[in-house]
């Protein structure tokens, strides 16, 4: 057992294998201490101010925790047990596991608007009797809890207060689940979610208009995309727009799936794109748009064949209406084509 230790500038401490009491520890201005796979006993405060490594090592700290320095947490636990209450964490550390635990009552404050980082496990338990209180530094300012997508969370019987889980969501649903008190001012806690919902789940759109796609629930803003973008390209506000393939007059299907700012998605099912049917028209019926030739074939047929003669699909004066016998050239074929159904 040893009292309160403070570790010099220039000091370099290194420990494996070994458990180590310290009623508590400083870790001055360029000082480095390296835990390894140690276990590190802390009944009181430990400051920060030099370089702490974890490694594999255990931490477990009745006190306050102040990192004005450099944590590396290796892929250690931090333990907060009980012992002194109300405790601070002071500053912003990434954890890798971090724990607090208590069976007689404890207060933790975590430094308002900074943030705490866990990689891998968060745990924080109370009992029925005896929650674990989670509050701010400065009332009314939220601390933040950062549990990243990697993570995994057990929480049960706490009372939290201006906390902003800025990372995953911090126990989904409401507080009674986990047996626990949202004492307010909290953000992403006890939240049950919306789920994610895209609207229409399914449509058809002709290959000259466009169709809007809306979403709600999960987590704004969203973010657009199309399995396939030589069918059709989506805009970051979900306007959908067919892109037209001159090689082909056969409907297609796409997909459509949004994200959420939590990585959530939804595909919805599927989009069809209709493309014009020359075969619903008279045989040489190359415009079915302009008044009073849209129905027949016509002198203005003959001219757009015409503007079209001799083309292919690589050209940029090919016409898919006008290549009428889908051989992918306009030619004599189709002028004969369309003289035979002059006047139609």
């Amino acid at each position: 057992m040893t009292r309160s230790k403070i570790l010099p500038a220039l000091f370099l401490l290194f420990f494996s294998a070994a458990e180590i009491y310290s009623e508590g520890i400083s870790i001055g201005t360029g000082a480095r201490f390296n835990l390894n796979n140690g276990i590190l006993n802390i009944p009181s405060h430990l400051s920060i101010k030099g370089k702490l490594a974890l490694s594999t090592g255990t931490i477990n700290i009745g006190g306050n925790w102040a990192n004005s320095g450099e944590f590396s947490p290796g892929t250690g636990r931090v333990n907060f047990i009980d012992g002194k209450s109300p405790v601070n964490i002071s500053g912003e550390s990434r954890f890798y596991n971090f724990r607090a635990i208590t069976n007689t009552g404890k207060q933790i404050n975590f430094e308002g608007t900074k943030t705490q980082s866990i990689i891998n496990e968060l745990k924080l338990n109370g009992t029925a009797a005896n929650l674990l209180v989670l509050r701010s530094t400065a009332g009314g300012s939220q601390a933040k809890i950062n549990l990243e997508a990697s993570g995994n969370q057990d929480i049960d019987y706490v009372d939290v207060k201006d906390n902003s889980a800025s990372g995953q969501y911090l126990a989904k649903g409401e507080a009674s689940l986990f047996h626990s008190i949202n004492a307010g001012n909290n953000l992403r806690w006890f939240t049950s979610i919306i789920p994610l919902v895209v609207s229409p789940d399914s449509a058809s759109v002709n290959l000259n208009e466009t169709l809007q796609f809306s979403a709600t629930g999960g987590k704004p803003p969203y973010t657009w995309s199309v399995n396939d973008t030589s069918i059709a390209v989506i805009s970051s506000s979900g306007i959908l727009t067919p892109v037209i393939d001159p090689k082909t007059a056969k409907d297609k299907v796409c997909t459509i799936t949004v994200r959420d700012s939590d990585n959530n998605q939804v595909t919805t099912g599927n989009i069809t794109i209709i493309y014009p049917k020359p075969d619903s028209q008279p045989k040489g019926n190359i415009d079915t748009s302009s008044p009073g030739s849209a129905n027949r074939v016509d002198g203005y047929d003959l001219y757009l064949l015409a503007r079209a003669f001799g083309s292919g699909p690589q050209d940029s004066n090919w016409n898919l209406s006008a290549d009428l016998d889908a051989n992918d050239i306009v030619d004599g074929n189709d002028l004969i084509i369309l003289g035979s159904n002059f006047g139609k």
